[in-house]
């Protein structure tokens, strides 16, 4: 009987540990680009601890690519530290704005008001307590410089622990249409043509936890293949947080069911 090798998750870590020093940091200095397209970022933000937020607004201003926006709602936070946060980023760089709702609108609805906010070209995605690798806007911006077709591109990702350990990448295997139906292929980090995300009428709410992979759906479906393109680099990487969306009990089932609806 052949029974198949299961490498520990220490080992696994390891490789991937030894894949980043070899592969990422090369990839990181290659390229130059036109820096005339204009990248929106919508980031919701609801009661976030102060250190993710820093740590998540910061890994956007530390973008080698310089010509974005970050638009900022704060859906109605409580939190004091998170309100003054958020205050001292939006004074410290015309390039970050922020809204404020009175109450809690949830992410579906607070995202549709960041959209709103938009002013660029193109349009990414990006959760209040994630970070963007620094070549990211870099990478994204060459590949749409270099086709003028496309209206959709999406990268690999990864998962981030709290203390900053990375681990669990997703290589995706490029753009698969079908794929796409059975997993949230594009997010992340999915960047959109903002006039597409207008006409298909931004997130939909009700669909709470999967309202990222729903708009993908949608928008793929307006598009024909060669509009959609995969960078094949980590280019994000998620939180793995206990209270997060993506982690918590009740959100991961909340999550399923918008995700059979979407």
């Amino acid at each position: 009987m052949h029974t198949r090798a299961v490498l520990a998750p220490c080992y696994k870590k390891q490789i991937y540990d030894r894949w980043i020093s070899t592969r990422e940091e090369r990839s990181a200095l290659e390229g130059n680009v036109d820096s005339s397209i204009l990248i929106s970022l919508v980031m919701p933000v609801f009661n976030t601890a102060p250190w993710l937020l820093d740590l998540a607004v910061q890994s956007v201003i530390d973008q080698t690519y310089e010509n974005w926006e970050l638009c900022i709602v704060d859906d109605g936070s409580l939190r004091p530290s998170t309100i003054e946060c958020l205050a001292k980023y939006q004074a410290a760089d015309s390039r970050i704005r922020v809204t404020r709702s009175e109450q809690n609108l949830d992410i579906s609805a607070a995202s549709n008001c960041a959209l709103a906010m938009c002013k660029g070209d193109f349009v990414g995605l990006i959760d209040h307590d994630d970070i963007l690798a620094p070549h990211a806007l870099t990478r994204v911006a060459g590949c749409l410089g270099a086709n003028k077709n496309l209206k959709l591109v999406f990268s690999d990702e990864d998962r981030i622990t709290m203390s900053g350990e990375r681990l669990e990448p997703y290589f995706k295997p490029g753009w698969n249409r079908l794929l796409l139906l059975e997993q949230n292929l594009v997010s992340h980090f999915g960047v959109y043509d903002r006039e597409l995300l207008i006409s298909i009428g931004g997130f939909r709410e009700g669909l709470e936890g999967s309202q990222d992979w729903d708009l993908a759906l949608r928008a793929a479906h307006k598009l024909r293949d060669s509009q959609i393109q995969h960078i094949p680099e980590v280019l994000y990487h998620w939180r793995i947080e206990p209270r997060s969306v993506s982690t918590s009990s009740v959100t991961q089932s909340r999550a399923v069911s918008a995700g059979i609806r979407a």
